[in-house]
């Protein structure tokens, strides 16, 4: 699913000053009739999510989901949502 860092602490000791709450990104891929690379990237869904927003290098409270839709193309992709913000 490509590469992502991910740090757990206490969120109320969290050093990060949040720029904007409730943002979202996406990578997709697509596979046809078995061609293609069907992992998409949750990093690439992260920086997708940051693009946005100036400043901000790190998605907190972060949710990740991933969805596949089954067609004559098969559509993979990863979602990051959360809110954005900087360290402190």
């Amino acid at each position: 699913m490509g590469e992502i860092a991910f740090a757990a602490i206490d969120p109320a000791q969290a050093p990060v000053r949040i720029i904007r709450r409730g943002v979202a990104g996406e990578h997709c891929v697509s596979a046809f009739l078995g061609f293609g690379d069907p992992r998409p990237s949750y990093g690439e869904a992260a920086k997708n999510a940051l693009a946005g927003v100036p400043g901000a290098t790190v998605v907190v409270n972060a949710s990740l989901h991933y969805q596949h839709v089954e067609g004559l193309t098969h559509r993979f992709c990863a979602t990051v949502a959360g809110d954005a913000g900087e360290f402190e």
